[in-house]
């Protein structure tokens, strides 16, 4: 795996993990679930921006580059909602839209294929042919 390779896994998996702490922060105690959701704006459009760069930087990765366009699509949608938008389910789930193609594409650069997707033939010969090439 070059370093370049190696950099965009672990920023995809620095992505995921981080928009799972958003989420996992909004189930504090004693907050009502239909109460408004306050999330971290400021911190939400940081990863955001962190994510379009990442996404830019796959475009040699076709099946991670669309997972990643799909979280950032998300996580745009996210932020114009943010903050006080949203209730805590609905801004839970839309946080689960954003880290779900993230752990994808943290697969995919992995040389993985992720749970319940299945590849191209034109993916799998890809993926074969890139193994093969790196030997």
């Amino acid at each position: 795996m070059s370093a370049e390779h190696s950099r965009l896994s672990h920023t995809c998996i620095f992505l995921a993990v981080s928009f799972q702490a958003l989420q996992d922060n909004l189930d504090k105690p004693g907050q009502a679930a239909g109460s408004r959701c306050w999330l971290d704006a400021r911190l939400a459009e940081m990863l955001t921006r962190e994510l379009r760069r990442c996404r830019d930087d796959a475009a040699f990765h076709p099946a991670a580059w669309q997972s990643l366009d799909i979280a950032l699509t998300h996580a745009a949608l996210l932020l114009a909602q943010c903050p006080g938008g949203l209730d805590r389910e609905r801004c839970r789930r839309q946080l689960e839209t954003i880290v779900s193609p993230l752990r994808d594409a943290g697969a995919w650069l992995a040389g993985e294929c992720p749970a319940g997707t299945r590849e191209s033939r034109w993916q799998a010969a890809t993926r074969r042919l890139g193994r093969w090439l790196r030997r």
